[in-house]
Order: C-alpha cells, then sequence, then structure tokens
C-alpha cells in the first residue's frame, strides 16, 4: 500500500426516499428537515406513481396502491413547489422525481434536470423510456436480484442511454452479489436470484455505474444501513450531478460514508477507456471504521485482496471516533429524545458523518446534527427499538493527538422524564476501550458509547495494481469492507473498444 492520497470530496446523495405523499409516513416537510440534518447534499424524494400490471388476484393490495398513487397526483403541484424551494445551489440540490412499478420489468425511479416534470401513465417500458429521453431525464432500476416477474429487472429491457445507473443497495438489502452479509430479507418479493445480480450482468457485458438509496417508506432520508449514493461531481448544482450520474462518477455504501476512487490511465470509475489502456489501478479508501480488506475485482473475481492494518501507528495524525446512543428497554416501544454537545479540545473536527436510523419509531421526529465547527458538533435525535435499529450514531474524523481529548454531553428526554448523561476520554484510550454511561439509574436505561475508535492509519488506505494478464474486454471495480460489515463498491472501469 502506498502513502494514502487525499480524495475528492463525494456528494452524499439520497434518490430514492418515500413518505406519507403516497403510502409511506411522515410529512414532506420532515423529510427535507432530516435530509438536510443528515448531511446529505443530494436528496430526491420519488413517490410512487404508477404500478402498471398489479397482480389482479389481489385486489385489497391493488386498492392500497390505487389510493397511494392518486395521493400523489393531488400533491403533484406541492412536491414541485418543494423541490423548488429546498434547492439551494452549492449547498443543497434537490431533484424531481417518482417511482413506476412493474411485476414483468421492474422498478425504475425516474430523475428530472430541472424542475419541470409529471407522472406518466406509461404502460410499458418502451414508453417509459421515451418520456424519460423526451424529457433529458434518468431512470435507475433498484431491487433488481428479485426473481423476474416478481419485480426483479428484466436486463432484456434495459436500455442504458437513458439508464446509467444501477442501484445495488437499500433497505430491500445488496443486489450486486449474490452472497453477502447483506441479504434481500425484508419484503414479500422473496431474496437474491443469483442470475439478477449486477455482478452477473457486467459478465454479460453491461455497462452501468452503481448507487445505493434508502427506499425508505419512513419519510426518513439517510436512514442508516440502508444505502447511499456517492457521487463524483465537480460543483454542488443539478447540472454537475446530473453529469456525474450520466458519466457513471459514482459508487454505492451500505450506510457508513465510506470514501473511495479508483482510476486508470487517466480515466476513472464509470469511463470506458480503449483496450490499450496501461492497466495500472490506482485506488484510495477513506473509512469510517477499520478497513478489514480493499478487494479488487476483474471480470466478476477477485484479483486482488489486500488486507487492512491490524492495528494502529505508534504516532497517529488522525482518528475516526463514533458516538453511539440508544438501545433501551428490550420490549419497550419508548421514543428517548436525545441532544448531543461534542466538545473536543487539543485536536480539530474535519468531518462529520451521521448514521441515523429511522423506522416507526416516530414519524414526526427530526434527526439532525445542527451546528459543526472546528472543535464543537451538536446534533438532536431520537431512538427508540421501534426503529429499524435500536441505536444511531454520529462519527467524527478529528485531526488531533493521542492526547487529544473528546467529551459528550448527552441531555435527553424520555416518557416525560429528563435525563442525561456526560462520558469524556482521551483518542489514545479510546484506540483500548470504550467510554460508556446511561441516562440514569434504571438498569435497563438508554445508554451512550464513545468510542470503536480507529486511527487513519486503519482507515485511510490507497495503492496500486497492475493486471498482468491484460485483455481486449476487461472491467474492474473495487469493494472495500469495514470491520464492522459496512461495505462500499465503486462503478466499474471498462476496458474495450466497443462502447
Amino acid at each position: 500500500m502506498n502513502a494514502h492520497t487525499k480524495l475528492p470530496r463525494p456528494l452524499w446523495a439520497d434518490l430514492h426516499n418515500h413518505n406519507a405523499v403516497g403510502y409511506g409516513k411522515g410529512s414532506i416537510e420532515r423529510s427535507y428537515a432530516i435530509a438536510r440534518g443528515s448531511l446529505l447534499d443530494v436528496f430526491c424524494f420519488t413517490p410512487h406513481g404508477l404500478w402498471v400490471d398489479t397482480p389482479a388476484n389481489d385486489p385489497k393490495m391493488v386498492e392500497y396502491h390505487r389510493t397511494g398513487f392518486g395521493k400523489v397526483r393531488a400533491a403533484w403541484p406541492d412536491i414541485v413547489a418543494k423541490v423548488k424551494a429546498e434547492y439551494e445551489p452549492g449547498r443543497f440540490v434537490t431533484l424531481l422525481g417518482f417511482e413506476w412499478h412493474s411485476s414483468e420489468f421492474g422498478d425504475y425511479h425516474v430523475l428530472f434536470p430541472g424542475n419541470d416534470g409529471e407522472v406518466i401513465g406509461a404502460e410499458t417500458l418502451v414508453q417509459l423510456q421515451a418520456f424519460v429521453r423526451e424529457r433529458g431525464a434518468i431512470m435507475i432500476p433498484h431491487h433488481v436480484a428479485y426473481r423476474q416477474g416478481w419485480r426483479g429487472l428484466s436486463w432484456d429491457g434495459l436500455n442504458s442511454d437513458v439508464s446509467p445507473l444501477v442501484d445495488v443497495f437499500s433497505e430491500h438489502g445488496c443486489t450486486i452479489e449474490a452472497e453477502t452479509p447483506h441479504p434481500m430479507l425484508l419484503h414479500s418479493m422473496g431474496g437474491i436470484d443469483r442470475s439478477q445480480t449486477v455482478i452477473e450482468q457486467f459478465k454479460r457485458g453491461l455497462v452501468a455505474g452503481v448507487v445505493g438509496s434508502t427506499d425508505n417508506h419512513h419519510g426518513h432520508p439517510a436512514s442508516y444501513n440502508e444505502g447511499l449514493a456517492g457521487i463524483l461531481a465537480g460543483s454542488l448544482t443539478r447540472e454537475a450531478v446530473f453529469d456525474a450520474m450520466r458519466r457513471r462518477h459514482t459508487f454505492a455504501v451500505s450506510g457508513d460514508r465510506i470514501g473511495l476512487n479508483l482510476r486508470m490511465g487517466g480515466g476513472m470509475m464509470g469511463d470506458v477507456l480503449p483496450a490499450k489502456t496501461s492497466r495500472t489501478l490506482s485506488w484510495d479508501v477513506d473509512a469510517l471504521g477499520a478497513v478489514d480488506s480493499v478487494r479488487i475485482i476483474k471480470n466478476g473475481r477477485v484479483v486482488e485482496n489486500i488486507l487492512g492494518p491490524q492495528s494502529p501507528n505508534d504516532n497517529e495524525s488522525g482518528y475516526v471516533v463514533r458516538i453511539s446512543f440508544g438501545w433501551d428497554t428490550m420490549k419497550g416501544l419508548a421514543v428517548t429524545d436525545w441532544r448531543v454537545r461534542v466538545n473536543v479540545s487539543g485536536g480539530r473536527i474535519v468531518d462529520v458523518s451521521s448514521c441515523y436510523a429511522g423506522g416507526d419509531g416516530s414519524v414526526e421526529k427530526v434527526n439532525a446534527v445542527e451546528a459543526v465547527a472546528d472543535n464543537e458538533v451538536t446534533f438532536s435525535a431520537f431512538t427508540s427499538r421501534a426503529n429499524a435499529r435500536p441505536i444511531s450514531e454520529v462519527v467524527l474524523r478529528i485531526e488531533g493527538r493521542a492526547d487529544t481529548r473528546v467529551r459528550v454531553e448527552a441531555q435527553t428526554q424520555r416518557e416525560d422524564k429528563a435525563g442525561g448523561c456526560t462520558v469524556t476520554a482521551a483518542l489514545a484510550d479510546l484506540l483500548q476501550r470504550d467510554e460508556w454511561a446511561a441516562i440514569s439509574d434504571v438498569f435497563s436505561a438508554p445508554r451512550i458509547r464513545l468510542g470503536q475508535a480507529h486511527g487513519w492509519s486503519e482507515t485511510r488506505l490507497s495503492g496500486t495494481w497492475t493486471d498482468p494478464h491484460p485483455g481486449a474486454d476487461d472491467w474492474y471495480l473495487l469493494r472495500v469492507q469495514q470491520a464492522n460489515g459496512q461495505m462500499a463498491w465503486s462503478s466499474p472501469i471498462w476496458c474495450r473498444d466497443r462502447q
């Protein structure tokens, strides 16, 4: 491995998310508040628009969806107005979109490049593709690895000119490969069909970039462990975001915002390069936990497996520290409201990542990082056993030394009872142990943990690899896995003379 190269900062995006405008939960106003509070750069609310071939033998389900589609059409002017109002070039990019279902062809979410668009009643995939092409929009298939006919994707119908990207991770699970720590378990359409996975389609000649997006139905963008997209765009504008997506300059993460980059011969992830291109790949990873492995995949097979460092360096210049909070009574459904202040002395906060969990715990409350300064972060959140996960987390990248100290002060409200706690430690100590506190002296009281710390030598890796056997038609991608199971996948680089 080489010395770490500073990565270009990705734009973090949730391109597929739902709320009560349709048949999800939570208000549209809350969705945008959480998108901003979760420190997303790009957000698209994608209300359910149409299911063209609903199963006739399930009338209750058909009516449920018909009602939801009607809500979306009635609210469409308000949806468009909200997209316009929330867009702040250079700070926060909003996209207009909707979702189209098909039992036969699979599901797509349609993203428009501007403020104009409508939910089209396209009854066939070809009609939808023509509409998208005419509007300069893109359409991204998702949960593609279900069996075809059960709303898995009809890969033969995919048209790359309007579908430059494929969504490979969401709350449905991982669809890029068949055997994964993140299986498709939560829905009624079955699980992964190996022949439907994205890796298998790359083997068959697919040229498409990869993204993740939550597909969360609780009005909670960026809900943790439900997928996000990293977009390598030149600026934080709609035009730059759309250009990067069309160029496939994207990657997918399962939950932790793992930065990565993959380059070859003047090109980068998503590019199609000439077959004669020098086959030396350069890669960089900036993880939120200890890197377990970095794998280079060529033509569907792992050709290089780089294991992460087993321990930090003696003289680290920076650290990753995770603040986790929640847990609570095993069978309780109470909501705990948290307000947390984090102070760093003798160091500097260089990045903050939210790992907030959404779900049935509340579809009214907002999780948000409220303020970030060089030495202080404040955030508010709610946790509940009724959420997808009983804890939420905020992760800090800290430039500092072994004696840099982190202090976390939490104030809480739970079942009309105020509580709180404080934890503090030096970074060197957090490499050896975690610091804990509970918000009250009740045995099962919600808890907070300061720890899961790692030096940058464990989280920031770079390297090169030269293919000893280049062929006339090859593709390469990077797969990263942290010790905590969180993963990231780059879009491929293709080397071939055909498009």
